[in-house]
């Protein structure tokens, strides 16, 4: 990468740049981000479909020096635009889905028209995933990396799907404060909180480690005991525990990387930070990682030869507080690094 002038380290990137205020285009792109602007099935506060665009609009505020990175030509990011359909079938999905769950929490009895618009809720969503994985795979098939920007965090299925193919024996490393485990929650089984439930048949995975969970209901700690192992959870509370009793942060990273295969995938909901740094979003939960700990632990997989060969970030929610998005755009250049082969 060539070194930049004084005059451009002084200057505001241009508004007509790309993610982080690169100019690197498609074709040439080592990384391709695809955002996806979808909450059709949040249970709690919405707004993360917004979290896509916000993000990558806040990404040119990062300086992307960095002591890690060296001699590291950076201009290799590329984030696709956001699909205009996928943001207006969001809109009129999320709509009826909100109509619903008022209905499934006042105890209310489902009509024959009310179970048409789950239903079409429902293949909507299996249409998106359908749509992501294709996508996915066009840019995987090119020798690119691809990293999913959401949404929440049922988007993450179809780049898993996708990333799982290209990569059988697959590792999903999920950073979060919820398992995620719950089937077809609230009639909807591609809900936000069925990710992690939705990728157990999925052969091409082998492990999925699930680290800072501090949220879940008896089904989804029972879905981990069943899984013969495929699922493995480093609680929150027992990592705190450990800190607590004098081990320190990198043996437990280490701790936790040992069980992951060599291909790893990294699913990031944003809630796994602390909710003092991601105070908007849908789900937050007391407890969790700083910045800085969720950063050496991506490095950390990094530096024990894994590679990462796909990664998502999901549940970044826009509000006043810029915290939010600034921290999002963050995360997504961590999982980036974490995935570069230096």
């Amino acid at each position: 990468m060539a070194k930049r002038s004084p005059d451009q380290d002084n200057l505001p990137n241009p508004t007509n740049t790309g993610i982080f205020g690169l100019t690197c285009s498609q074709d040439e792109a080592e990384f391709i981000i695809i955002p996806i602007p979808w909450d059709v099935t949040v249970s709690y506060k919405d707004g993360t479909s917004k979290g896509p665009e916000s993000v990558i609009k806040a990404s040119p505020q990062l300086d992307l020096f960095n002591q890690s990175l060296l001699g590291k030509n950076i201009n290799i990011v590329y984030a696709v635009p956001v699909n205009e359909t996928w943001k207006s079938e969001n809109t009129r999905l999320r709509e009826i889905s909100t109509r619903l769950i008022k209905k499934m929490e006042n105890g209310d009895i489902f009509s024959p028209a009310d179970q048409a618009e789950l239903d079409d809720v429902n293949n909507s969503c299996e249409k998106l995933h359908q749509e992501v994985e294709k996508l996915s795979e066009s840019f995987l098939n090119q020798g690119k990396t691809v990293g999913l920007l959401g949404g929440d965090h049922s988007t993450s299925l179809g780049n898993i799907r996708a990333v799982s193919k290209k990569f059988p024996g697959l590792g999903v490393i999920q950073i979060d404060a919820h398992m995620d485990l719950r089937k077809c929650f609230e009639r909807f089984p591609y809900s936000h909180a069925s990710i992690i439930y939705n990728s157990l048949s999925n052969q091409n995975i082998s492990k999925i480690i699930q680290v800072g969970i501090r949220d879940y209901c008896e089904f989804e700690y029972d879905q981990m005991v069943e899984s013969n192992g495929k699922v493995q959870t480093f609680f929150d509370l027992q990592l705190k525990e450990r800190q607590f009793k004098g081990e320190s942060w990198h043996q437990i990273c280490h701790s936790i990387i040992n069980a992951l295969p060599q291909q790893v995938y990294i699913t990031f909901d944003i809630d796994g930070l602390t909710p003092a740094e991601c105070p908007d979003t849908g789900t937050p939960v007391p407890g969790g990682f700083t910045f800085a700990e969720a950063a050496y632990l991506l490095r950390q997989i990094k530096e024990s030869g894994r590679k990462v060969v796909g990664f998502d970030l999901v549940e970044v929610a826009p509000s006043q507080n810029e915290i939010n998005v600034i921290n999002g755009a963050r995360v997504l250049y961590e999982l980036i690094k974490s995935s570069m082969q230096v």
